[in-house]
């Protein structure tokens, strides 16, 4: 899993400790003092790191509120919390006081962790966060990838059905053939049916047996059947 973190640099010291905290359990993190270098085009590269992530938290505070990046970095996370379908923006809480300042209803309605002053609380639950967000995801994949081949189903079936429709022997086409394979297949006497993409013939040529012919896809196949008794 990919995480990106989106702070203020004023609360870096609780951040980054828990950025080395995670970092620790073989989650790829996303944060700025590492992932952006001297030179970088700091827009591109935050917008990249967003669209490379699989959760963004940001971390609320009143130092967070009144900075501009931390804004787009939401707006831009929001963006692909729509194409991506799930809960992608988890909102941390560092004070209170920020989260009643906070004007984003939609997010401030979410479900947030909390930080009460146990920092080793607020890892756990950012923890219990990602583990759970991971199922999110693959569910969501596991979905996504439902409908595709659903998708790809239905277009075989519509192309099947178009060539089936274009390609079964026609009712003379079995005729023709019966009465080639047989003289004594009379033409007036040959019945006719179709099942969905199965088209059939029969007719009889003793007292006895029956001819029948079936097709599909242009291909027709004979067998003689004996009349019951």
């Amino acid at each position: 899993m990919k995480i990106f973190i989106s702070y203020s640099t004023q609360d870096e010291k609780i951040v980054r400790g828990l950025e080395k905290y995670i970092s620790k359990e073989m989650i790829e993190t996303w944060i700025d003092h590492k992932a952006i270098g001297g030179g970088s085009d700091l827009t591109k590269a935050i917008q990249k790191g967003i669209q490379r992530a699989d959760i963004y938290f940001v971390f609320i505070s009143l130092n967070s509120l009144a900075s501009n990046w931390v804004d787009k970095e939401i707006k831009w996370a929001m963006q692909r919390e729509e194409k991506l379908k799930y809960e992608f923006v988890v909102p941390v809480v560092l004070e209170i006081e920020a989260l009643k300042r906070w004007d984003n209803k939609k997010l401030k309605d979410r479900k947030y962790i909390t930080y009460n002053g146990d920092f080793h609380a607020m890892a756990h639950e950012i923890k219990n966060t990602i583990v759970n967000k991971t199922i999110e995801k693959f569910e969501y994949q596991c979905l996504l990838k439902k409908d595709i081949l659903s998708n790809i189903g239905n277009v075989i079936l519509t192309v099947f059905l178009a060539i089936s429709f274009f390609t079964t022997p026609s009712q003379k086409e079995h005729i023709k053939y019966l009465s080639n394979i047989s003289t004594n297949c009379l033409s007036s006497q040959v019945e006719f049916n179709d099942i969905w993409l199965i088209t059939y013939a029969s007719c009889p040529i003793n007292n006895n047996k029956k001819l029948y012919s079936f097709g599909a896809f242009e291909t027709i196949l004979s067998r003689e059947i004996q009349n019951d008794r």
